[in-house]
């Protein structure tokens, strides 16, 4: 499980499960040159009971960014639609329920 984004991030960066078995996480998963210079960072769910990692915003090229849940257990976060371009708008993404 990787969990660094940048020297910068905080609170806004993970959350809890509503069902406390599941944390959620932003991060890059590049390194090096490509690490510095990507603006590509994915939703991550990370399984407490069984050690498995999941990629939420899979194929989502963008910011993803400061997930959050509801009451009703919906996943969302703030995305970019392009990578490389960070003035790009912001728009929310929605994941219904608890598991992608």
């Amino acid at each position: 499980m990787i969990v660094r984004k940048n020297r910068f991030g905080g609170d806004e960066d993970y959350v809890w499960n509503p069902d406390s078995k599941h944390i959620v996480y932003v991060t890059k998963e590049s390194y090096g040159t490509k690490y510095t210079v990507s603006t590509n960072t994915d939703i991550f769910s990370y399984d407490i009971e069984s050690g498995t990692t999941k990629n939420l915003t899979e194929g989502m090229k963008g910011y993803d960014i400061g997930p959050l849940y509801n009451k009703k257990g919906e996943l969302a976060w703030l995305s970019m639609k392009r990578e490389g371009y960070e003035a790009d708008n912001k728009t929310w993404s929605f994941l219904m329920g608890l598991q992608k």
